[in-house]
């Protein structure tokens, strides 16, 4: 929090809110950075195999 040394929420320095399941509006994960990292991945597979196609 500007100005102030600890949050009044967290107790820390702010450093934002929890990460994964710890957060109140976590559902299935499908949106995790590891989730989406995997998306990523798969397109990019994907457009160099149709680019191998004839």
């Amino acid at each position: 929090m500007r100005g102030k040394r600890v949050c009044r929420m967290h107790g820390g320095m702010s450093p934002g809110a929890p990460k994964g399941s710890a957060h109140g509006r976590w559902r299935n994960g499908a949106w995790t950075l590891e989730a989406r990292k995997l998306r990523a991945d798969a397109r990019q597979l994907l457009a160099i195999v149709e680019d191998l196609a004839p």
